[in-house]
């Protein structure tokens, strides 16, 4: 795919910087960053000429940078780029957006591994607070099943947040709400929901509400 875009499109086409950022992330995945460091830098390069230092995809580009300078345990080298790619997610996507939200937790884990405890414990929060707002309007408009992966996915920032609480000194009252409010969303979202059903005065303004909820979960989730 690479191979064809850079032919028919050129080496400094949107399409082959996408070629080159998919390519640099595979092998990154792979454990070969010494081969992902290139064309993740090229693919930036692309995009930062194109699109603009401000991009949502010049962005993407700091973000895995940043990460793959994190894998290759140089987290002083990475925090800029994680930086940058937080300040521009920010300005585009807004504050409560996933994408935001794993911007948050990425630049709390490098702070974290840096030992600056108290920097990275407020990222973290944030990021874990997004995401159970996120997890709450899109539970409305999903069965159970999906409930459970949805909070399944997300658990990592759940565990992040209580493993980093107490090397912060943070309030211990407040990281067990957070995990009791994990533990039982998707058994209080299915509670409301059979009591909804169960009383038909209410049935048709909560599918009302469903599909409301469906549109605004649509609308959190594009990026």
């Amino acid at each position: 795919a690479l191979a064809i875009r850079i032919k028919l499109r050129g080496e400094e086409d949107l399409d082959t910087a996408r070629s080159l950022h998919n390519m640099g992330s595979l092998l990154n995945a792979m454990g070969d960053y010494a081969a992902a460091r290139p064309l993740y830098e090229q693919a930036f390069s692309i995009r930062k000429k194109v699109r603009g230092a401000a991009h949502l995809d010049t962005s993407n580009s700091l973000n895995g940078l940043g990460s793959l300078l994190y894998a290759m345990r140089d987290a002083t080298a990475a925090r800029p780029f994680l930086d940058q790619a937080l300040e521009i997610r920010r300005k585009v996507l807004g504050d409560e957006h996933p994408v935001t939200a794993r911007s948050f937790g990425n630049l709390g884990i490098v702070l974290d591994s840096l030992g600056d405890y108290a920097a990275a414990e407020p990222l973290v929060r944030r990021g874990l607070e997004i995401n159970r707002r996120n997890m709450e309007l899109t539970f409305s408009a999903q069965a159970e099943r999906e409930q459970l992966r949805m909070v399944k996915s997300l658990r990592r920032s759940l565990d992040h947040y209580l493993s980093l609480t107490p090397r912060a000194g943070g309030n211990g009252d407040r990281a067990y709400r957070e995990m009791l409010v994990w533990k039982g969303a998707v058994f209080a979202q299915q509670r409301e929901q059979r009591l909804a059903w169960s009383r038909p005065e209410l049935a048709k303004q909560f599918v009302e509400l469903q599909n409301v909820s469906s549109r605004l979960a649509t609308l959190a989730f594009a990026v």
